[in-house]
């Protein structure tokens, strides 16, 4: 991990991230170096929030139609 970083793990050694609320005040340049800004996830995989609810849906298998995707979106945006 950049900046010699270590990623936390809980007691059953999964990895452990950000929550969906805590990537957009990632996207606002807190808690990040300088040159991820705008990116999300915890090693900035992402360029939108959109795309990260795409990737947790298609991870976790959740079935989110388009609209229900938006509807987190803007959701995450007004937190």
């Amino acid at each position: 991990m950049a900046g010699g970083a270590r990623a936390d793990h809980s007691p059953g050694n999964a990895y452990q991230t950000m929550n969906l609320a805590g990537l957009f005040v990632r996207e606002r340049g807190l808690f990040m170096f300088p040159q991820n800004k705008g990116r999300f996830d915890h090693d900035g995989l992402f360029k939108t929030l959109l795309d990260v609810v795409n990737s947790y849906d298609k991870r976790f298998s959740l079935g989110l139609s388009d609209s229900e995707k938006q509807d987190l979106v803007e959701y995450l945006k007004s937190r």
